[in-house]
């Protein structure tokens, strides 16, 4: 009589542990994704910001072809959710780049440093680096924490049993 009831104690306890650890392995990975959407969001608005840029400076100022289809390959490749998140933040890295020399050459020409919504636009670009910097930083917190959780028990065994995957922090490579 005692045997089915510790059979059925250590079944009822297994269950409990399985189920706690799933929604916790849920809720970690919810929290990786949803720091991502931030990130992600910002590169959406930043391309936006990119062209509004372009059209700003165009009566002013000629942006060259070249530096024209950089933006454009690092606006659609920071954008694409098809990219690797890493090469998404590298290619937002790059565009930072560009946009600080497109920026650094239009402070030579005060016609479109006088325009207030080039000064908007600049404003705009600058909190935006800024909240992607966050996020990166919150998106990495959040992806160590998940990493960690899932590599101790219980919840170890059920991440392999419902194959929970390690994610990838995302390197910064402008400081």
């Amino acid at each position: 009589m005692t045997f089915p009831i510790i059979l059925g104690i250590a079944i009822l306890t297994a269950l409990i542990f399985w189920f706690i650890g799933y929604y916790y392995l849920l809720k970690h990975l919810t929290d990786v994704e949803d720091a991502w959407e931030l990130i992600h969001r910002q590169f959406e608005r930043r391309k936006i910001m990119v062209k509004e840029l372009e059209g700003v400076m165009e009566p002013y100022a000629s942006i060259t072809y070249e530096t024209k289809e950089k933006l454009e390959e690092k606006t659609n490749v920071m954008t694409s959710p098809f990219e690797p998140r890493n090469e998404r933040m590298e290619a937002n890295d790059e565009l930072a780049l560009v946009l600080r020399d497109i920026l650094e050459s239009a402070e030579d020409q005060p016609q479109i440093t006088a325009l207030e919504s080039y000064q908007e636009i600049k404003k705009d670009l600058e909190d935006s680096a800024k909240r992607i910097s966050f996020a990166r930083k919150v998106y990495n917190r959040s992806v160590t924490k998940y990493n960690r959780i899932i590599q101790v028990y219980p919840t170890k065994f059920v991440s392999s049993l419902h194959n929970f995957k390690k994610r990838e922090s995302i390197d910064t490579l402008i400081t």
